[in-house]
């Protein structure tokens, strides 16, 4: 049996956007799925989860054939975002001499459809030194009607069918190459801050305004960095630059730009060496 047999994942998508918000519920979550490899080969894969405020841990479930893999984790939700991250850390069971085990660090973003909640990804595989295993999409749903332990007051709703979800849709919050944003602004500065709200694996960011690096190669921390941008022009163009993906790709950071008591809250990713750009267009 071939170690690509069981490529794993790592599920890539997004970067929280708002503070994390611990609802209070806790209890078991099931979700059930698929892993989608680069080449279109599907295993079957399932989380099974115990939630406590915004962490959680469990196991997770990859399938083919006969063969079972089952991986320790741990991670982190954010209700509001409705964003859930986790990382695999560990085997479980006795591995054959000649297989090394690839391990999966995802953040996921869900949708509610109908009665279930639909959790969609990319993904990039690694084994414990590091090195890619691959790279594909994760797609997955909760076992549980409406009411599930995902629930908030703010869901967004789905009304497409669980396979049609684009692992390239971009939302009106999100930003990465290809989805630069223009803001309106009123005031005659712009506060920025700038952190790693989920798994703090080393990511790095560089800022620059207008030409100017204000933040250079910052390892984003689960603190804010704060910066306050003078705008003395009538447009002000600040780029946003990645650097290392740390060990879970891609590079994620949550940003809330504040103009005055107005707050845009934003979630970055990106892959390397790839950039992205606010205008703030002052009025």
């Amino acid at each position: 049996m071939t170690i690509f047999r069981f490529v794993r994942v790592i599920v890539c998508l997004v970067l929280i956007s708002v503070p994390t918000i611990i609802w209070g519920q806790n209890g078991p979550l099931s979700l059930t799925g698929k892993i989608i490899l680069e080449d279109g080969t599907e295993y079957k894969y399932n989380l099974n989860l115990e939630i406590s405020g915004d962490k959680l841990k469990g196991i997770s479930n990859t399938f083919q054939g006969r063969d079972l893999m089952k991986m320790k984790l741990n991670g982190k939700l954010n209700r509001k975002n409705q964003t859930l991250i986790f990382a695999e850390n560990a085997h479980l069971g006795i591995l054959p001499d000649t297989m090394e085990m690839c391990y999966i660090t995802a953040a996921m973003k869900w949708k509610l459809r109908k009665s279930k909640y639909l959790l969609n990804g990319n993904y990039v595989a690694k084994k414990k030194n590091g090195a890619i295993c691959g790279s594909g999409e994760i797609v997955l749903q909760t076992t549980e009607q409406k009411g599930s332990i995902l629930s908030n007051n703010q869901e967004t709703y789905l009304p497409t069918k669980p396979d049609s979800i684009s692992k390239t849709s971009i939302g009106e919050n999100e930003l990465t190459e290809g989805a630069d944003k223009k803001l309106e602004w009123l005031s005659q500065e712009c506060v920025l801050e700038i952190w790693d709200a989920g798994v703090i694996d080393g990511d790095e960011l560089t800022v620059i305004v207008n030409g100017k690096v204000v933040l250079n190669n910052f390892s984003l921390k689960g603190e804010k960095k704060k910066l306050v941008i003078p705008l003395t022009e009538k447009q002000t163009t600040l780029t946003f630059v990645a650097g290392s993906e740390g060990s879970s790709p891609p590079n994620t950071a949550q940003m809330i730009l504040t103009d005055g008591g107005k707050h845009h809250k934003i979630m970055y990713y990106n892959k390397k060496g790839k950039t992205a750009n606010i205008v703030i267009l002052k009025k």
